[in-house]
């Protein structure tokens, strides 16, 4: 089972509609836990468990799973085929999800896709992230990477320490540490700023071009008809 978004996001899930998000994978298991812990209703804690088949396919096979070149595993907030973003604060949310099926269930196969999310998040990957004033918000190979907004960066500092309480592990305590440092200065809040700056400005011929072919997409009329006010819906495996 997979929570499917109807509206495309311009410049990351180009016209694959509907699409599927590692987040919102994260955060359906946590609303079918949270039912099942109030109901005691296995039917809850079924679809929870069903919600992680997708963390174990390849985003080539429609899951959520990717490999970068050096053989690390990585959930993906938009799995597009042919394109990789490896948004950080989208695998980091997942993860809170899977713990908490894991908290109620000790499913498994829920230990299997965290650990496997938690390897991904080694200290090399991590540091990839790392703009040395502010962070970034994705890893696109060969590509110019985004930096966080100044929404991002403490969001980032935020999902570390959940991690660190869960896992236990001093890496998740010292990036927190390191980058929430980047928030309490005025000078990394103005290089952040800045770069976001020059970085909107260079990317603008490709926001209006992405727009445009949003709004003229037929799937995304199609859909407008259908259904104007649903933006996700369940789907079965």
């Amino acid at each position: 089972m997979w929570l499917a978004h109807e509206h495309p996001v311009t410049g990351y899930t180009w016209n694959n509609i509907p699409w599927k998000s590692c987040i919102t994978q994260g955060q359906g298991i946590r609303v079918f836990c949270r039912a099942y812990q109030l109901t005691d209703d296995r039917i809850f804690l079924d679809s929870a468990r069903r919600m992680l088949l997708p963390f174990l396919s390849s985003v080539q096979e429609d899951g959520l799973l990717s490999i970068d070149d050096r053989g690390r595993p990585f959930y993906e907030e938009y799995p597009v085929a042919g394109h990789v973003y490896h948004v950080l604060n989208g695998a980091m949310s997942s993860m809170l999800g899977v713990n908490d099926l894991i908290r109620i269930d000790k499913y498994p196969l829920a230990m299997e896709v965290f650990e496997k999310g938690i390897a991904g998040l080694s200290d090399e990957v991590l540091s990839l992230y790392d703009a040395g004033y502010t962070t970034y918000y994705d890893r696109r190979p060969r590509q110019r990477i985004t930096p966080a907004c100044i929404y991002y960066t403490p969001a980032h500092v935020r999902y570390l320490r959940l991690l660190f309480r869960i896992t236990g592990r001093e890496r998740f305590s010292g990036w927190a540490e390191r980058w929430e440092s980047y928030t309490l200065s005025q000078l990394c809040r103005l290089k952040c700023v800045l770069a976001i700056a020059r970085y909107r400005l260079k990317k603008s011929p490709q926001y209006i071009a992405d727009f445009l072919s949003v709004v003229t997409c037929p799937a995304v009329a199609k859909r407008d008809s259908r259904d104007a006010g649903r933006t996700v819906r369940p789907v079965a495996a």
